[in-house]
């Protein structure tokens, strides 16, 4: 017997509607019924919208309207405080040591490092051993290993906590 034959596969999800891309080479699963859309359906809605959906009390309303709405490719230099507000303003995120990262965790990453962008630029939520699910500008929705690639962007790591 020889090596296994690899292919890529398009998956349909029968509980979402929607029809999911898996590509063997990066082992990495995408979620193709959704465009990315700058303030609608970018990496920040992404992590806001699955932390919701795992029970947790997010206020993204925000993200929607107003100011921070209007994001685009530039939104790190013009919405500096975004991250800030987002995660320890509106909701009850603390940042927690890069190496105690666990499943749920806000991954925030430096892309584009440059002395005009802040700290942050991009995000990710950690949902199992060493996969990350974000919303990479012009992409699908997708899950894929946090490799060598992200982790040497990777940042700050945030995590949500319930009221004590």
């Amino acid at each position: 017997a020889g090596m296994p034959h690899a292919e890529a596969m398009a998956l349909y999800n029968l509980k979402k509607d929607s029809f999911h891309h898996y590509g063997y080479k990066n082992n990495s699963t995408s979620e193709i019924s959704k465009q990315f859309k700058w303030g609608g359906s970018d990496c920040i809605i992404l992590v806001m919208d699955y932390l919701k959906s795992k029970g947790m009390k997010i206020n993204g309303d925000f993200l929607k309207k107003g100011k921070y709405s209007t994001r685009d490719p530039h939104w790190p230099e013009k919405l500096p405080n975004l991250i800030e507000d987002v995660l320890s303003v509106y909701n009850k995120f603390r940042k927690v040591s890069v190496k105690d990262m666990k499943e749920n965790d806000v991954l925030c990453f430096s892309i584009f490092k440059s002395k005009f962008t802040p700290k942050y630029d991009h995000w990710a939520v950690l949902v199992g051993e060493n996969q990350i699910y974000h919303h990479p500008v012009n992409r699908y929705p997708t899950v894929e290993d946090l490799g060598r690639f992200y982790k040497a962007k990777l940042v700050d790591v945030y995590r949500y906590f319930e009221d004590e």
